[in-house]
C-alpha cells in the first residue's frame, strides 16, 4: 500500500464545525496492487483534516502532522460512500501502518481516536463536504 502522488492542498478560506477547510490542488492516489485497491481522490476535494472535538484539537493537530495523506484518504472514503465505515477505517489503519514518519504508538492513537469519533460524533465524519 502506498500513495503514488504527493499531497498538494490550499486553504479554502472557509470553516466547517469551526475547523479550517483545505482543497486538493492535485489528485491524490493511493493503491495496493496486492489487494487490488486503487483510490484516486480528485482535485478539488475539500477536507477539514481534523474531525476532532474542540477540546482535543490540539492533540489531534500534534498527532496528525505526519499523516495528512492518510487523513484525506479517510475523509474521502467515509464521505463518498464507496465502502462501509468499518472498511474505510480499516484502509485508514493499513495506510497509517505504512507511514514510517510517525511512531507506531502515535499511529495507534490516531486510529483509535478515529474509531471513538465514529462512535460518539458520527455527524462530524459523515457530514464532510465532498466539494
Amino acid at each position: 500500500m502506498q500513495f503514488t502522488t504527493p499531497l498538494k492542498m490550499e486553504p479554502t478560506g472557509t470553516t466547517r464545525w469551526g475547523r479550517l477547510q483545505y482543497r486538493l490542488t492535485e489528485p491524490l492516489v493511493f493503491e495496493d496492487a496486492w489487494l487490488g485497491i486503487y483510490i484516486c481522490i480528485p482535485k478539488g476535494r475539500v477536507t477539514d483534516m481534523i474531525s476532532a472535538p474542540w477540546g482535543l484539537r490540539w492533540l489531534a493537530k500534534w498527532l496528525l502532522r505526519e499523516c495528512e495523506k492518510e487523513v484525506v484518504l479517510h475523509d474521502e472514503l467515509r464521505s463518498s460512500g464507496k465502502c462501509s465505515p468499518f472498511m474505510a477505517d480499516a484502509i485508514f489503519r493499513a495506510a497509517l501502518a505504512m507511514n514510517e514518519r510517525q511512531a507506531a504508538w502515535k499511529r495507534a492513537l490516531v486510529y483509535y481516536g478515529v474509531r471513538l469519533q465514529a462512535v460518539f460524533f458520527p455527524a462530524r465524519i459523515e457530514g464532510v463536504d465532498k466539494y
